[in-house]
């Protein structure tokens, strides 16, 4: 089933320089489909550089050890906020809580607190669908209200337990991971321009030398005649 939807997915992504969600939802497709970020395989990184023009296999790692980190920092968010936050309780006096609890309720989010104890990768890729279906990232709005869309598109068995601050820190993460890919795409692009440009002036410099030298051998055979004669 997932090896299916990879496919539907690469055949909708068009070839381009520049790393989009929908680049990086690929991604993760690839990663689940080889079973996580135990090792980035060959495959992958073959399938995206089809996809992004400029793609390297540095820049395929780096952006999967960025994923990574951006997974565990979820984690330890949500283990710290299902070990300090005691489910709500209608005399509580913790103001943060109540006031979430209450914005969650105007949103429809109202659900059974840090009932999800474990962040998986399958949990980030719902993140992403939900933040495509809503138009991705939102430069116009904060992504606080980015996160309550979110939330509200995820499924409930999924969402439960998380937070909007939790949903907002991820996102955050995840659109600096995005720029700092594209931002390696970029360089990494530059370089290979660079060096396809000191090739040119070196085979250039090469060709005059050439040039030269047949002068100069034909400046000696006339001089040589100039003398006989």
């Amino acid at each position: 089933m997932v090896q299916v939807g990879v496919m539907e997915n690469q055949k909708k992504v068009p070839q381009t320089t520049e790393w989009t969600l929908e680049h990086h939802k690929l991604f993760v497709d690839l990663l689940l489909q080889s079973r996580g970020f135990e090792k980035v395989r060959a495959f992958i990184v073959r399938k995206m550089m089809k996809t992004v023009k400029g793609l390297t296999w540095s820049v395929a790692l780096g952006h999967s050890r960025h994923l990574e980190s951006l997974q565990r920092q979820t984690q330890s968010a949500l283990t710290q906020s299902a070990l300090s936050r005691p489910p709500p309780r209608k005399s509580s006096s913790d103001l943060r809580v109540l006031v979430e609890d209450l914005v969650r309720g105007l949103e429809g989010l109202t659900m059974e607190r840090n009932k999800l104890s474990t962040w998986t990768l399958d949990h980030h890729k719902r993140v992403v669908d939900a933040l495509a279906k809503v138009g991705g990232f939102d430069m116009a709005s904060p992504m606080e209200k980015t996160a309550v869309r979110v939330l509200r598109l995820m499924e409930e068995d999924r969402r439960q337990g998380l937070t909007v601050r939790m949903v907002t820190k991820h996102l955050i993460g995840l659109r600096f991971l995005q720029k700092r890919t594209q931002e390696a795409i970029d360089k990494a692009a530059g370089n290979k321009a660079r060096q396809g440009c000191s090739v040119k002036r070196s085979n250039k410099v090469k060709l005059g030398r050439r040039e030269n030298n047949n002068g100069k051998k034909e400046c000696h055979g006339l001089s040589d005649r100039m003398i006989m004669t």
